[in-house]
């Protein structure tokens, strides 16, 4: 884990989502009556950060500039690899395309948050190369992190074992992360590694399920520590099948680790709420 001693900040926590458009966050997140050209603005209010996957199917430059200017300064963009590079190239001879989203993201300035690439789900560890080469070609000023989805990144074979932790070196020295993937039925995508002074968490809830909440609140103890390790940052980004939901999980993130750090985060405050006899 990097981080600087000298650095007296306060360390910073992003509760985030995936999305703002929802039609669903209407009287649920956002007021009754509220409009499609307010919704992002809305959004802003009550989460802190968001991951951005409208980059991964185009980039669009006058998009960005509306977007930049609907926020606060403390709000943080995290937008997604392109799929032309993850996707459609699968990351061969794509350094010119990684340096020409590099070039893009820039434009969201003091309120970029880490950009994310998401590997094809048979990207495995035979391919380490490609990844070394676009992990090579992001500035290292911008911060990044990497999601492996092939279960064979995490096996215990000795040769998973060497390519992962040549990956995770690489990863260390260009000061990335990889992303903490917390969903039912992949435990090894929450490998708990950290490379970099940020941690990028992925939380996909079941429907308000109570492990939802006994998830989050390992997370807060887990989070809590690491921050008093030296971490300077967490992105929490919660998820559920029906997005409203994500309201209601995000308040508790929002909650408990408020409770937890002794200062009020930023999260969002549902106008209805699903989850109050399910938590308690």
């Amino acid at each position: 884990m990097r981080h600087r001693d000298s650095d007296k900040r306060e360390p910073e926590v992003f509760i985030g989502s995936s999305a703002w458009t929802e039609k669903t966050l209407v009287g649920k997140l956002y007021p009754t009556g509220a409009l499609p050209k307010e919704f992002l603005g809305l959004y802003s209010r009550q989460f802190h950060a968001i991951e951005l996957n409208s980059t991964y199917y185009a980039v669009d430059p006058q998009a960005i500039e509306r977007w930049v200017e609907a926020v606060p300064d403390d709000f943080r963009f995290c937008p997604k690899f392109p799929q032309e590079i993850s996707h459609r190239k699968q990351l061969r001879g794509c350094a010119d395309d990684v340096r020409g989203f590099s070039m893009s993201v820039r434009a969201f300035g003091r309120k970029l948050g880490p950009s994310w690439l998401l590997l094809p789900e048979n990207f495995g560890p035979e391919r380490i190369e490609l990844l070394l080469e676009v992990i090579d070609a992001w500035p290292s000023d911008l911060p990044s992190a990497i999601e492996l989805r092939d279960p064979r990144w995490f096996s215990r074979s000795p040769e998973s074992v060497r390519l992962r932790d040549e990956l995770f070196g690489a990863l260390d020295r260009k000061g990335a992360g990889a992303v903490l993937t917390d969903v039912a039925g992949r435990r090894d995508v929450l490998h708990q590694r950290l490379t970099t002074s940020f941690a990028f968490l992925g939380l996909a809830g079941n429907g308000l399920d109570p492990s939802d909440f006994a998830r989050v609140d390992a997370w807060v103890e887990r989070t809590r520590a690491w921050l008093d390790a030296g971490l300077r940052a967490v992105f929490v980004f919660v998820h559920q099948e029906h997005e409203g939901l994500v309201a209601d999980l995000g308040e508790y993130v929002k909650q408990r680790l408020s409770e937890a750090l002794g200062r009020d985060l930023r999260g969002p405050t549902p106008v209805q709420r699903d989850f109050l006899d399910r938590c308690v």
